[in-house]
């Protein structure tokens, strides 16, 4: 872990794209 949290970053964007992509699959 380092104190400019950019893996937790990266972590919470390839989450968010999951949930983006999933939403989109109607």
């Amino acid at each position: 872990m380092t104190e400019s949290g950019g893996g937790l970053l990266i972590i919470r964007f390839v989450a968010w794209l999951v949930g983006v992509f999933d939403t989109q699959e109607d």
